[in-house]
């Protein structure tokens, strides 16, 4: 994808989250704001260029998802927003709900209490009997982070009750090597043990009481696994126009408002946070600063911005600068 088509996708996807702001807020719970909800998604976004070769139905789908289960897609791992490929190896964005988020939607649903998941390593304390002798002992021992995985079990107390469910090292890797959510960018690649964690937590909560919302997320979660398209029948986000990369339909559509903006050519040159200048004006910037600037410097040359305004409004917000 040329730098032209990617800042073209780019500001597309911002303009679409702006657009579907209403189907966001009708999905989200009532602490949750869909600018907050947009925000996030199109740093998530940002982050892994890869989502922008996904359909932006499919990016509109996931979004819409994530906002209805209260979930803040590639934050504090709550849930993920993963690209793949689909049998017409077209990209598609799907929503991958963490063990995180599955913790949070079964404490926010009030029928579960005191939480626990966890890996069991070798060398690690651990004991557990079904039957008249129910009862579960795990003692981590010290400095053991880097010892092989055994088992994955995750337990909770529900109606006064310790309920636990184990899982063996190989039923884990079972779940990993079936599942369609293994390319480089998906979070078994990325976060192994997290994921772990939330295959040995969903099955917990398969067998548990589980509020709509938890049922929905394990529903999204094992279609994910499965390489089934997700859906949404609750939220109608209607027709989505898609950039077409070789500068036709929407892409070109997009050139001619630029054109249209700006006397000037509509050249987009490649981020100066990659130059020698900018590294010298911008020593000592904090990654966020960073992914501001770039943001920033984007999104001004896509409303027909000079490069060289770009950067300097693109420099005030990531430091601060008012004028």
């Amino acid at each position: 994808m040329t730098t032209a088509v990617a800042v073209q996708k780019l500001n597309s996807v911002k303009d679409l989250l702006a657009k579907l702001q209403p189907q966001i807020a009708a999905a989200l719970p009532k602490h949750m704001t869909p600018e907050r909800m947009a925000r996030i998604a199109f740093t998530a976004i940002q982050r892994q260029p890869l989502l922008l070769e996904c359909t932006q139905q499919s990016l509109a789908l996931a979004v819409i998802n994530a906002g209805e289960l209260g979930l803040e897609p590639n934050l504090l791992g709550e849930a993920y927003l993963v690209p793949y490929k689909d049998k017409q190896k077209q990209y598609q964005c799907q929503l991958i709900p963490g063990y995180k988020g599955l913790m949070k939607l079964a404490r926010n649903s009030g029928l579960v209490k005191s939480f626990q998941v966890a890996l069991v390593r070798e060398g690690d304390f651990f004991e557990y009997e079904y039957g008249t002798n129910y009862h579960l002992v795990h003692k981590p021992k010290e400095d053991n982070a880097d010892a092989p995985i055994t088992h994955g079990w995750a337990g909770a107390i529900i109606d006064g009750k310790f309920e636990f469910t184990i899982m063996t090292k190989a039923e884990l890797d079972k779940v990993k090597s079936t599942s369609k959510a293994t390319s480089e960018y998906a979070p078994w690649a990325v976060h192994t043990d997290e994921m772990y964690k939330k295959t040995a937590l969903r099955r917990f909560c398969k067998i548990q009481p589980a509020s709509a919302e938890m049922a929905r997320a394990v529903d999204l979660d094992e279609r994910a696994d499965a390489g089934l398209p997700q859906y949404n029948d609750k939220v109608d986000i209607g027709p989505v126009e898609e950039i077409d990369p070789n500068e036709t339909g929407a892409g070109a559509s997009i050139s001619k408002k630029l054109e249209a903006k700006s006397s000037k050519p509509t050249e987009v040159v490649i981020p100066l946070s990659d130059s020698p200048e900018f590294k010298a004006a911008a020593e000592g910037f904090t990654d966020d600063q960073r992914d501001k600037f770039d943001v920033t410097y984007r999104d001004a040359l896509g409303e027909g911005d000079a490069p060289d305004d770009a950067h300097a409004k693109a420099f005030k917000a990531a430091t601060g600068i008012v004028d």
